[in-house]
């Protein structure tokens, strides 16, 4: 069951907001990089249209439109856009290395590391594009490649707090969690406001068995981001380990109404919605989870438990039948049979049943449901 999750390596777009009038002269991009979105998107759009930049300004007001996009997952006009700050100042190694981010994000990684390296080229020291390039050897399953362009981020830019913070990514998927702890700490010690270190940080010492200092470090980054979607996700995943359900569900609802995709909060919610009575309730989540992922088998199963509690045996066995098709070597393989053969039973289907408990036991001999069930059934 995915309870948890690391966030992929991010990619820092946003160290290019500071200093840009000092950098650059001229006019006021702060409409560009300030509040939301759509905002930033308008306030780009009148400086690109309206003010007749050129050169080198130019391209910062699109590269700051391009990274608005980015942000609202508009993909195709942040490329156009990065596209256009490069064809207005073919020097600007930031919007290359934006540009080879938004084509890793579309799964195209050729374009992605060519970009990266007319980037490299153009500024050696861009600590962006080495981070970048290691979010491409990430996507590409080279962890080895990865971590060396983790590293070497951190040579060029060591105050550079998201530096550490893929460091510890990359270390954590590694299975060297004290080294991920210590490099999330290094990057609060830079940056004590940067909130997806303490996530991550919570992630670890939640699956260690901490629970008291992970919910510690969820909080810590919630009062810097109130808006965090994992932080609110995986704080109500530790209510629903301690079987807080109500505090699960507040939870869990707040990752929800911030991200109407995240599925695993679905899922918990549904979970502390069905201790707390709310049947109903718990059947909408799973089927919310199911629209957005037709093949995440724990929601099928947790709803097939939910139909057979409502009595409609036959749509759990339906549901049943999904995930067993989904996942014939998934852990939860036997609970699924399991499930099945009691919606077998209780329909009359005496043999069907049998055969579903005889298959749980055989992959999860300790599944009491089909031990109990089978001895119902007698010989």
């Amino acid at each position: 069951m995915p309870l948890y999750q690391h966030a992929r390596i991010p990619l820092a777009l946003g160290a290019i907001y500071l200093g840009l009038n000092a950098l650059f002269g001229g006019p006021d991009f702060s409409p560009c990089t300030q509040g939301t979105s759509a905002s930033k998107i308008a306030g780009c759009t009148a400086l690109i249209d309206g003010t007749g930049l050129s050169g080198k300004n130019l391209s910062i007001a699109y590269l700051q439109r391009g990274l608005a996009h980015d942000d609202a997952n508009e993909l195709d006009a942040a490329l156009s856009d990065y596209t256009a700050a490069i064809k207005a100042d073919p020097k600007h190694a930031i919007a290359y290395s934006n540009r080879g981010h938004t084509y890793a994000r579309m799964n195209e990684l050729t374009l992605a590391m060519a970009d990266l390296d007319a980037a490299e080229k153009l500024d050696p020291n861009l600590g962006l594009v080495y981070q970048n390039r290691a979010f491409v050897y990430s996507l590409q399953g080279n962890m080895e490649g990865a971590m060396v362009q983790a590293v070497r981020a951190l040579e060029v830019a060591p105050r550079d707090p998201q530096n550490h913070y893929n460091l510890g990514v990359l270390k954590g998927l590694g299975g060297d969690t004290a080294g991920a702890l210590a490099a999330y700490a290094k990057a609060v010690e830079v940056d004590p406001n940067h909130a997806g270190s303490y996530v991550n940080a919570g992630v670890i010492l939640a699956d260690q068995g901490d629970l008291d200092t992970a919910m510690v470090r969820y909080q810590k980054a919630l009062a810097i981001d109130p808006d965090n979607v994992l932080a609110h996700h995986n704080l109500g995943v530790l209510h629903w380990r301690r079987q807080e359900w109500q505090k699960a569900l507040e939870e869990t609802g707040r990752a929800i109404a911030l991200d109407r995709t995240f599925k695993q909060a679905y899922m918990i919610r549904a979970i502390a919605r069905a201790q707390l009575g709310d049947i109903d309730g718990a059947y909408a989540d799973n089927t919310a989870a199911i629209a957005l992922d037709a093949s995440y088998m724990v929601a099928y199963i947790n709803r097939a438990e939910i139909q057979i509690h409502k009595g409609h045996h036959q749509e759990a066995i339906d549901d049943c039948s999904r995930a067993i098709a989904l996942g014939p070597a998934a852990a939860e393989l036997g609970y699924a049979h399991a499930l099945r053969g009691q919606a077998q039973a209780k329909l009359g289907n005496t043999e069907e049943a049998r055969r579903d408990f005889q298959k749980a036991l055989e992959v999860a001999p300790d599944e009491k449901i089909a031990a109990d069930g089978l001895a119902s059934l007698g010989t």
